[in-house]
Parts: structure tokens; C-alpha cells; sequence
């Protein structure tokens, strides 16, 4: 900020302290630093509006359009001099050196006529009123006459008080509508933020959290509050894009946690709504739809129409210049374009999404009738789910470790299942002892649930989102919590700390998972934390200066940018590099749904990754079980999540590779998959979705065949007796009645 005292200085007042300490390098002790105080103080704390152009909307004085009452540039008397100018002063009013056109009388609308020639008289600096309309009267030669003929509009002044009655602030949290939780100064379970501090981390990897300052309006002290939604970013290294994610806490829209709830029902029925059965027209539960208008999907990106593809078996759709890129013709055979399936994961795609978190339980009270409704989610966006989501266990239970299982003899805890043994089928097939809680709404929480999206990201509960600049301080320590102890992030430079994250032990953000920069620049000068250069540079907190031509700013060794090499997908695909970078997973993970969603082409040489890769996955997952129960269906192609699975083909026009058989996948390591169909999805009513996609066919598919009389099962028929007496008294002559 621009409060340049020293907050460490004995007079500083006591409280929170907000001075930079004259921009970081102290009080000036002489005139040449005393000079660059001046220059940091007059570039970043500017007497000058911020954004003069609010003035047009806002005018601080009433005046008219073309006369003016008020002396507007403050000579000290109200003259011409105060009306806008349709032509400029003949100045330097730029600095540049020179008299560009507008500064020497020119027609803004016309350079190569001078105020001269249209006023046929000397200029004498004084600037008339100024219009943007060109329908001025030129048999007149009178501008004003025009403007003063169709404007006869004055501009009222708007004070503060009117300001203030418009402008939008964040509304008291007492008068919220949402459901949110007042967490005090304690962030959450596993999240190690300082509420002391001068800028308290208002971040947890496990809740959705924002840290208010009540004072103003309700005259209580600082607090954490858990919220049910809010916006975050992180970066997705299969899409290498960084995507903005709306968080949902299903936990709290259904009401189902361990804690008070604040307006946790509306008008008696959940957020995620509860549903009923038990009207004529049945009312389904919890259905979200859920659209993003910041993002950008393939079939949105507009380009010249041209090229010689028409269909996605020809290949050349992704033939592609990056510096002309054409959107490929129409199929003439049936009108639909290939522009989806490209192979391109277009820089101009924006893949934001949403994310669900606290799904572990959604039982809630239904609103009548025996469905009982989980999650239905609906969106064209690409989806996330953190943590453990809508697994078989006991009400009130928050850990899936325990599950309940369709018999009392279960999978989850026996090894030689888990471990895939020769006995597995047996194992499988051999259970016995059916557990009556299975599926049953009084005693298992699990809900049919399910999810109609782009694309279905898996996500653990130590996903740590991070910020952009963690790629860079990382280096050259290759430690993370090296770079953000050594620019003073916290005290022990932990992401617990910094972000708030979760994951004990575990020094890695989503942002490592990218093409970061080599070790060195391409002098072979090592890169440094200090190297990069600030937007603000008494700030190291300020975002790192980038160039125009994306790439980032060096400090202290001129004013070059960063033109050295990234790692590439090969150099990063590499165990040992991926087990250090790579976001590490929890121990365990289950989730269960009905996950209809899109994936990526595959071509020559370059899968789509198969069924076991339906869901994505972004972390590292080695010898970790990742068990998912429900149903997987492919809607399409994924039209905004189309960054292909093996990535040894990125860039337009490359060609995918051999590489031994084996795909490229520098994004994620791959877990113990225990996948498997629910067959609870048998034994309650299907979701909203589920039962639009299941029609009954008008072909009949019945045969029949007319057993004879002595066939076993019709014997056993005409055997049977009623009241005594034998059905059919001729049975016997067919065979031997049983």
C-alpha cells in the first residue's frame, strides 16, 4: 500500500500494522535515496485519478454539456478554457517531445484539417466543446451550434453519499440468505491459519472458507466463516490450463454435518433439496444445474472457416497454424463439423468448472414417500469431486473406512481381493450372509447420485490448490517450502501455512504440475527466488511481472525476460520427478456415483486411456486404492476438457509418437483401481437423469415355444392339487407326477 511508516518503529501505533517501511528499503538517509523514494512514491502512489473515466459517469461538478458553470480545470476562474475540447490545445500534452496530432489543432475526426482551416482564424488556444457525433453542421461550419441544437442535457454532480447508496459492498453476514457456519478463529480441522496474524489466511483445502471482519458491522471481533460456495482457482495439469472452480459443499446444502448450520433449510427443505414420491407427479431431489459464463468451450471458439478436413477419421483436423488457425469444413454427408475432435487443447478454451467437496454423506430428510434422493449434477462444464463422495456406511459415520457391503463377508478389508489373487473370483462369488442395512435409507447414508458432465475429474482430500508463482519460487532449491519460507510466506513456509492446505507433510501445489522453467536461464545463470521481477518491486508479494510475449520478467540483470526452456512432457513423465512434484494422495479413497461424461479421441499411436482413465485423475496415486462404485457412461467427446490423455503430442501439427507402446503422462501416477458396479442402483428409484436414458424399444423381443405336456416344468403343473384334489387328473399319463 501507500502507508510507507515503519511498522517496527518505536512510536508505531499498536494493532494491526499496515506500513511498508518507505517501500522497503527504510527511512532515507540522504538525497539519492531520498530521490528514489519520490520516484516509488509518485509511480505507485499517484496524486492522479485511478480511473479518470469514471468521472464521465460520475461527474464530480454539475455542468453542461457544452457552457460550463464550474471552474473544471482549476485556474482559479470559470472561462472557455472549462468547456471540452472538440479540438486540443496546441501542447505537449503527452510529454513526448513533440506536437501529435490532436496537440496542434488538429480534427480529431479529421487529422489532416487543423483548427485553422475549419475556423478560418488564428488559433488562440482556447478549445471548444467536443462531440463524437460527425453530424455536425458543416454548411455552418459550427460545431457548437450542432452540439448546443441536440444537447440540452446538464450533468448533475454526484457527491459521496449517493456513491455510497450505489456502490456494492459485501452484505453483513447476519443478513445472509446462504447457509455459512461461524467458525470464530478457528479455520477447521488440519487447516494451520493464523488468525492473529495482519493478514490472516482465509483458505482450507478441506471447507470453503472467507475470514470477515465484523467490526464495522455488528460490533464483533474477526472470524472465520465456512461457506457453502465460493470461487477458487488452481491449475489442471492434464488441461495445463488454470481453472477457476466454483465450490459447492454439498455437506452443508444437504444440512449433513457436525456442525451448527446457520440457515441450513429453506421454507423446511434442504438446500439440496430433499424430493417426494409421494405426489402424482413425483418431485426429484437434488438436482443442480450448474453453468459457467466465464467459460469457454471448444465449439465457442470462433475461427475463419477453411481447411480441407471434414471428418474427424480424416486426422487433418488437428493439422492446425497456430498463427492462422481456420475451423475445419462441414461434413457433407451429414452436415456436423469435426471442429470438437481435434487433438488441439486450444489456449483459447477457458476450462472452468465447479467442484464438489464434503460429499462424503448427502442423507437428508426426503419431503414424502420412500426415494430418497442424492446428487444430481448437471453441467457442460468440466466437474471435480474432492474426497470421499457418497459411500455405503452407517449414518453418522464420517469416514468410509468402515463400508457396508451388499454381504457381511466384505471386500474392502480382504487382501487377497485387494491384492487381485488367484482366489479373487472366488473370494467374489463365495460371500455369503446378506447385510440387510445395504442400500436400506434408515441405515446406509448412501444416495443415488449422479453426474451429467464435460468431464469428471477425481480429486483427494490433499489436493492443495496453490497460487501461479509457485512454479517459479520453487527453483533452484527444487523445494517449495524453500521458496516461500525465503520470501517470507509464513514462518515455516509449509502450505498448511500458506494456502491452508490439509495434506500433512506434503510440500506440492497443483501449480508444480506444469511445464516449469529449467534450472537455469539461457546464460546458464542459476534462477533464484529473488531473480523474478515484481509488479510492485518493494512488494514480494506482488505477482511477477510478465511480458508481452508471456514470458516472465528477470530483476536485477536488466530488464530481459525469461528466454530459456520449459520441461517438456518426456523430461516430466519421469517416476522420481512425479513423486516429488506431483500432489501426493491420501491413504484411501472411495467414491460412488452414476458418472455419464465425455473423454478425449483417440487416434494412431495416442489413446484416450480406456476405461480405467473414464474418470480423470491429476495426483500422484502410486500404491494408493482408489475405489469407485456406480456406473460409467460416455455421452461424447469432451468439447472444453479436450487436452488429449497421452501428451506427446501437444502442439498443432505434431504428430504422436511411438515411444515404446507407452503413452506420455506427465499429470498424474496412476492408483490401485477397485472398480466395480453398484448393484444398490438395482434396489431404489433411479435418479433424474438415469431414467431419461433408459427407453423401452417398440420392437418385440418375445419368443415363445409350446412345451409339450410331459415337459418337466409344465408336469410339475399339472400335478399340483387344490383342496385335495389333483389339477389335472391326467397328469400322471404324461409321466410320473413328483
Amino acid at each position: 500500500g501507500c502507508d510507507f511508516s515503519d511498522p517496527n518503529a518505536p512510536d508505531a501505533p499498536t494493532g494491526k500494522q499496515t506500513g511498508n517501511n518507505y517501500f522497503g528499503f527504510g527511512k532515507p538517509t540522504n538525497a539519492k535515496e531520498e530521490a528514489r523514494f519520490i520516484r516509488l512514491a509518485s509511480s505507485l502512489c499517484s496524486v492522479e485519478a485511478k480511473y479518470p473515466s469514471l468521472y464521465y459517469l460520475f461527474p464530480k461538478y454539475e455542468h453542461e454539456y457544452l457552457a460550463s458553470s464550474v471552474d473544471l480545470n482549476g485556474d482559479g476562474i470559470v472561462s472557455d478554457l472549462d468547456e471540452q475540447p472538440l479540438f486540443a490545445l496546441t501542447e505537449d500534452l503527452n510529454k513526448n517531445g513533440r506536437l501529435d496530432p490532436g496537440e496542434d489543432g488538429y480534427d480529431l475526426r479529421d487529422p489532416t484539417r487543423t483548427l485553422n482551416a475549419r475556423k478560418k482564424k488564428t488559433l488562440d488556444g482556447e478549445p471548444l466543446s467536443y462531440t463524437s457525433d460527425q453530424r455536425y453542421n458543416e454548411e455552418a461550419n459550427d460545431p457548437e451550434s450542432y452540439v448546443s441544437s441536440v444537447n440540452t442535457a446538464s450533468y448533475e454532480a454526484v457527491d459521496l453519499a449517493t456513491l455510497e447508496q450505489i456502490a456494492l459492498k459485501p452484505k453483513p453476514i447476519a443478513s445472509w440468505t446462504l447457509p455459512y457456519v461461524n467458525r470464530g478463529n478457528d479455520p477447521g480441522e488440519g487447516c494451520d491459519n493464523d488468525a492473529t496474524a495482519d493478514k490472516p489466511n482465509p483458505n482450507c483445502s478441506k471447507y470453503s472458507l472467507i475470514y470477515a471482519d465484523m467490526a464495522e458491522t455488528s460490533g464483533d471481533t474477526d472470524a472465520y466463516y465456512r461457506v457453502a460456495f465460493k470461487d477458487t482457482a488452481f491449475f489442471d495439469g492434464r488441461e495445463q490450463l488454470v481453472t477457476r472452480a466454483l465450490n459447492l459443499d454439498v455437506g452443508m446444502l444437504a444440512n449433513n454435518t457436525d456442525e451448527s448450520v446457520a440457515n441450513g433449510t429453506i421454507e423446511g427443505n434442504t438446500w439440496l433439496t430433499g424430493g417426494n414420491s409421494d405426489v402424482d407427479v413425483a418431485k426429484d431431489g437434488g438436482i443442480v444445474f450448474a453453468f459457467r459464463e466465464d467459460a469457454m468451450r471448444e465449439d465457442g471458439v470462433a475461427r475463419p472457416a477453411g481447411g480441407a478436413c471434414t471428418k474427424f477419421s480424416d486426422g487433418g483436423c488437428s493439422d492446425q497454424d497456430a498463427l492462422a488457425p481456420e475451423d475445419p469444413a462441414v461434413d457433407p454427408d451429414n452436415g456436423i463439423s469435426a471442429k470438437a475432435v481435434n487433438f488441439i487443447p486450444d489456449p483459447a478454451r477457458r476450462t472452468h468448472g465447479f467442484r464438489i467437496i464434503d460429499g462424503i454423506d448427502l442423507s437428508r430428510p426426503n419431503q414424502g414417500g420412500f426415494a430418497h434422493y442424492g446428487l444430481t449434477f448437471i453441467s457442460d462444464n468440466p466437474t471435480y469431486v474432492q474426497g470421499d463422495f457418497n459411500c455405503h456406511k452407517e449414518l453418522g459415520d464420517d469416514s468410509c473406512d468402515d463400508p457396508i457391503e451388499e454381504f457381511n463377508q466384505t471386500l474392502a478389508d480382504n487382501d487377497a481381493w485387494n491384492n487381485s489373487g488367484d482366489d479373487a473370483e472366488a473370494i467374489f462369488y463365495g460371500r455369503k450372509g446378506v447385510d440387510t442395512r445395504f442400500a436400506d435409507p434408515e441405515e446406509d447414508s448412501w444416495r443415488y447420485s449422479e453426474f451429467l458432465v464435460d468431464a469428471y475429474t477425481v480429486l483427494s482430500d490433499n489436493f492443495c490448490d496453490g497460487s501461479i508463482e509457485d512454479g517459479f519460487i520453487r527453483l533452484p532449491s527444487g523445494n517449495l517450502q524453500t521458496g516461500l519460507q525465503g520470501l517470507k510466506r509464513s514462518s515455516s513456509g509449509s502450505v498448511r501455512q500458506v494456502y491452508g492446505c490439509t495434506n500433512s507433510g506434503v510440500n506440492a501445489t497443483s501449480f508444480l504440475n506444469q511445464a516449469l522453467p529449467s534450472a537455469t536461464n539461457s546464460e546458464g545463470v542459476a534462477i533464484t527466488n529473488s531473480v523474478w521481477k515484481r509488479e510492485n518491486p518493494a512488494d514480494v508479494t506482488s505477482p511477477i511481472q510478465i511480458s508481452p510475449n508471456g514470458q516472465p520478467m528477470f530483476l536485477g540483470v536488466g530488464t530481459s525476460e525469461y528466454n530459456s526452456t520449459y520441461l517438456t512432457a518426456s523430461e516430466r513423465d519421469v517416476f522420481g520427478y512425479k513423486k516429488v512434484v506431483i500432489i501426493p494422495t491420501t491413504d484411501k479413497q472411495t467414491q460412488n456415483a452414476v458418472i455419464i461424461a465425455g473423454l478425449t479421441p483417440s487416434r494412431r499411436l495416442q489413446s484416450y486411456g480406456g476405461l480405467h482413465n473414464f474418470p480423470r485423475l491429476l495426483e500422484f496415486r502410486e500404491g494408493k486404492p482408489l475405489s469407485m462404485s456406480g456406473s460409467f457412461l460416455n455421452l461424447k467427446f469432451s468439447s472444453q476438457a479436450t487436452s488429449p490423455y497421452d501428451q506427446d503430442s501437444w502442439e498443432p501439427g505434431s504428430q504422436p509418437q511411438d515411444n515404446g507402446g507407452l503413452a506420455i503422462l506427465p499429470f498424474y501416477q496412476p492408483p490401485g483401481r477397485n472398480w466395480g458396479y453398484d448393484v444398490a442402483l438395482q434396489l431404489t428409484r433411479p435418479g433424474p437423469v438415469s431414467s431419461r436414458l433408459t427407453t423401452v424399444s417398440g420392437a418385440r423381443a418375445e419368443f415363445y415355444r409350446e412345451l409339450p405336456a410331459s415337459d418337466p416344468y409344465v408336469l410339475s403343473l399339472r400335478c399340483a392339487s387344490f383342496e385335495g384334489s389333483q389339477v389335472d387328473a391326467n397328469a400322471s399319463l404324461s409321466g410320473s407326477c413328483p
